[in-house]
């Protein structure tokens, strides 16, 4: 059993640090749920490697992204 067996982990970064902190979770027992700007770029990773990797689009320089739906 791994460290994070049957856990969620959010991770940003579609590439380098992500993509390795993302990696580290999985081997460990995570499901990685990963957001980034480059979500074809996390697609093209998550495929290659693992079915336990979802990548959501998301860049925070957009508001609409982080301030959509608020009032």
């Amino acid at each position: 059993m791994g460290l994070l067996e049957d856990k969620v982990v959010l991770v940003s970064g579609t590439q380098g640090l992500g993509v390795g902190i993302a990696t580290a979770a999985v081997r460990e027992g995570a499901r990685a749920v990963v957001t980034g700007r480059r979500a074809d770029v996390g697609e093209a990773f998550a495929a290659q490697r693992f079915d336990r990797i979802r990548i959501n689009g998301l860049d925070i320089g957009w508001d609409q992204n982080v301030f959509g739906g608020m009032d």
